[in-house]
């Protein structure tokens, strides 16, 4: 149901039309060059280098990692500032990277680890396409035009303890993306969704604190997630499910939102809400609505939930 047709579509830089230029290399570090390939584990010297082609990752089993290093793009549409495609067993570590189109773009790839790098006022932070295997931790994510981090099509990933605020669309974007790990991240003043999941299913999103977001997280025509003690606060609507089902929200608190605490539209049946505590939100605390007697949710499960101090308990609506 959603068109991932312009992401996927994006055009891979072939690293063969790009001219190499020879490595500067000192004792230490090695100074990164515009459209550099790397075929090596190298550490990049400190300081700000323009690179409106970034670099490429061209080789298994090596690590990168950046000593004080920025790299500044010049927002060149389709222009990447680390791109790893078709690679196995690749490290990212310590990079600043501000003003690309994507400030790390991973296509077709496995066993890859992003880590305590930023990524700031870029389009997308970072991008995963077609990939598996990827662990993305302690990294922040700001002030990108679009989303902080965006998955398409992507396999069995943790995301965990990063910093991902002030993005102008999604925190967190997961398309037609399953199997996922969202875990501990602090999604916060993001102009959409924290966390966004649209045609996905079977994902844990577990112990993230969401705050200041249009809506905590969003999910549409979504299955089978497990969504479980997170903190949801102070967000224009805490939870939204559009015909979305067999999902388990579970031990959250949803609280001091503008609108509702958890909401369940349209043809959102067989979830099951439990244990949630759901209280000072200014509209509902749990809403089920519909828009006609035939797409309504039905046959889901609400326990066990504390809702309390909503301006409504729990409401139906056709």
């Amino acid at each position: 149901f959603i068109n991932t047709s312009i992401v996927a579509g994006q055009q891979v830089i072939n690293p063969k039309k790009i001219t190499q230029t020879p490595l500067r290399i000192n004792p230490n570090c090695t100074i990164p060059q515009n459209g550099m390939i790397i075929s090596r584990s190298i550490t990049l010297c400190p300081g700000t280098y323009n690179l409106i082609n970034g670099i490429i990752i061209d080789t298994d089993n090596i690590a990168v990692t950046c000593d004080g290093t920025t790299l500044m793009g010049d927002y060149t549409p389709n222009s990447y500032g680390i791109q790893i495609s078709q690679r196995n067993n690749v490290r990212i570590k310590g990079c600043t990277v501000k003003g690309y189109y994507e400030a790390i773009k991973i296509v077709g790839s496995k066993s890859i680890a992003i880590s305590h790098n930023s990524m700031i006022n870029n389009q997308i932070g970072l991008s995963l396409l077609n990939s598996t295997e990827v662990t993305v931790m302690e990294n922040s994510f700001t002030e990108n035009i679009l989303d902080g981090i965006r998955l398409v099509n992507s396999l069995h990933n943790k995301i965990f303890d990063n910093r991902i605020n002030n993005n102008k669309k999604y925190g967190i974007s997961l398309i037609s993306s399953d199997y996922n790990s969202l875990r501990k991240n602090a999604v916060r003043f993001n102009r959409n969704p924290g966390i966004s999941l649209q045609d996905s299913m079977s994902n844990k999103i577990v112990h993230n604190i969401l705050e200041g977001n249009p809506s905590g997280m969003s999910l549409v025509f979504s299955y089978s997630n497990e969504i479980g003690k997170n903190t949801i606060t102070n967000n224009g609507e805490g939870i939204i499910l559009s015909f979305s089902g067999s999902n388990i929200i579970k031990d959250n608190r949803v609280s001091n939102n503008d609108g509702g605490g958890l909401a369940l539209v349209f043809s959102s049946s067989f979830n099951e809400l439990s244990g949630n505590i759901i209280e000072q939100n200014k509209m509902d605390g749990i809403l089920l609505r519909g828009n006609n007697h035939l797409v309504r949710p039905v046959n889901n499960r609400i326990l066990k939930n504390t809702v309390i101090n909503n301006n409504r308990g729990v409401s139906f609506e056709s």
